[in-house]
């Protein structure tokens, strides 16, 4: 069987700067198998920090690709934006209403996995450092979500009290109509920060509720106080034996 030689004089035309060229002026340096890349060698070196998108006809930086597979040099001729998007319109998922500029759009236009948001990428570029609250329906300060997955790497969908209302049933605004305030605050000591949802655990003794049995926000310290001391005739021997001890 006569062996194959590959042809030489066959002319590539680089997607960058339109001219033809061999393959040996396509290839990676010291890359002697796969499919020739988009762009000649002389353009890559030219955009030394940037790899060509195919399906966007333009230079995007390489931390928005893939690199090739089987340890071959370079990127894949497609950044992970259009790689979404060729998957969602082959598996044929319907479109997504963005819940900030409430326009409707490719499912590819939204974070995905773990880091799903509701808003698509374009509001999120929009603003830096915020992140949307499903229940407020604004955007706040990625400060005000807690951090979810392994070692924090994800945050939450909604604020922290709007995440405690929700895990027990409720709104924020149910919350604070129960306990006559405007912002949410600890019911007994005024604190604004660390907040949890206090509840009749006489009626569900696990973590979350049924909502009817809501009573308010508890910081922290009153709520892990609450729990521990359970009834009120006992705070209040332990009120005055406190004040007891007391320095005026």
């Amino acid at each position: 069987m006569a062996k194959r030689t590959r042809k030489t004089g066959k002319l590539y035309t680089c997607a960058s700067c339109g001219e033809r060229r061999v393959l040996d002026e396509m290839r990676h340096l010291g890359s002697t198998r796969g499919k020739a890349p988009s762009t000649c060698r002389e353009c890559r070196d030219s955009h030394p920090t940037d790899s060509w998108c195919d399906p966007h006809s333009q230079w995007h930086p390489v931390g928005l690709f893939r690199k090739n597979g089987q340890g071959r040099p370079g990127y894949r001729n497609r950044c992970m934006e259009a790689d979404s998007y060729q998957a969602s319109r082959k598996r044929g998922i319907p479109r997504v209403t963005c819940e900030s500029c409430q326009e409707s759009m490719d499912s590819w236009t939204f974070s995905q996995r773990r880091n799903w948001t509701p808003t698509c990428r374009k509001c999120v570029d929009l603003n830096p450092g915020q992140r949307w609250c499903r229940d407020c329906r604004t955007w706040l300060d990625e400060s005000k979500f807690c951090r979810t997955g392994k070692d924090g790497k994800f945050r939450a969908t909604r604020c922290t009290p709007c995440r405690a209302a929700y895990s027990h049933s409720v709104t924020v605004a149910e919350v604070l109509r129960l306990q006559g305030t405007t912002t949410p605050c600890c019911a007994a000591c005024g604190a604004t920060s660390n907040l949890k949802i206090d509840h009749d655990h006489t009626c569900c003794p696990a973590e979350r509720s049924c909502g009817r049995c809501v009573r308010g926000y508890l910081c922290h310290e009153c709520n892990t106080a609450e729990g521990l001391l359970k009834t009120p005739e006992r705070a209040a021997s332990l009120a005055v034996y406190m004040a007891k001890f007391t320095t005026p």
